[in-house]
């Protein structure tokens, strides 16, 4: 999915002037280029905007944890406490290592990232359809990496090594590391992603979605429709101005559900936030 967010929008003072200042213009202008133009004549206002190149991904987090099988016995850790070896072990029974103890459990704390080594896309959909077992009295996370399994349109284009996620109900993005692609299969393949972020939101996931961001694009925002093409190739947008039309080259970044982000420039003769540029029609 790809989102492009709006800057502030223009108060209703400068709405109101831009407005009189076209109408002025036509007027002004009534004899010339601008008279020509019909009263319905259609525009648009550039805006400053960035867009996000995201792909849409279902997943399933894994971690190293052990699940604590002891309910109605209250332990002897905090919510989200760093234990020793030592402490761990003592709630666990057994030899654990430094963990980190959260006192909320899913039951499906015995799946471990080796699970994840060579899956398929109709392995992952069997481990997210997976009935979670009897949840205990919390659960001990043992290990600073975890994992993330995703089902992803076959042709999503990623490349193994750093990239960024950002998931469901969650706004940061997070620094993650993509380690495997899978083959694809009916259209689709997995990805599988190696994490660090820490604290209770990300180490409570499980099933969930996310976005991989591939690229992130900032600039004008305009209306696909106003943009020109000259027969070299390169595009252009028609303005408003006090004296008619001006012609302005742009250079398109990126182009989505009939909007795109044109590149901002310095050059005199380029197009600027807040101009408004004439739409075909």
């Amino acid at each position: 999915m790809t989102g492009i967010h709006k800057a502030a929008g223009e108060s209703r003072f400068v709405r109101c002037v831009a407005a009189a200042l076209f109408l002025a213009v036509c007027a002004y202008t009534g004899a010339g280029l601008l008279g020509d133009l019909s009263p319905r004549t259609r525009t648009a206002v550039v805006r400053r905007a960035s867009a996000l190149d995201c792909v849409e991904l279902e997943g399933l987090a894994v971690r190293r944890e052990r699940p604590l099988r002891s309910p109605g016995v209250p332990p002897s850790a905090a919510d989200g406490q760093r234990l020793s070896a030592a402490a761990a072990a003592a709630l666990a029974g057994e030899a654990a290592g430094p963990a980190v103890f959260f006192a909320d459990a899913d039951g499906l704390e015995d799946l471990t990232p080796e699970l994840l080594e060579d899956l398929s896309p109709a392995g992952l959909q069997a481990l997210l359809a997976r009935e979670p077992e009897r949840t205990g009295a919390g659960r001990l996370v043992t290990d600073y990496a975890w994992y993330y399994a995703a089902l992803a349109p076959e042709e999503t284009a990623a490349d193994r090594g750093p990239c960024t996620l950002c998931f469901e109900g969650l706004e940061e993005r997070v620094p993650a590391r993509l380690i495997a692609l899978s083959r694809a299969e009916e259209g689709r393949r997995v990805l599988l992603f190696r994490l660090t972020q820490g604290g209770r939101d990300y180490l409570s996931l499980r099933r969930t979605g996310a976005r991989l961001i591939l690229a992130e694009y900032s600039g004008l925002e305009l209306p696909e429709e106003a943009v020109l093409t000259d027969g070299d190739g390169s595009d252009y947008v028609y303005t408003l101005s006090a004296g008619g039309t001006e012609k302005k080259p742009v250079e398109i970044l990126y182009r989505t559900e009939g909007r795109c982000i044109a590149a901002a420039s310095r050059r005199e003769d380029a197009l600027r936030e807040g101009s408004r540029v004439l739409l075909p029609g």
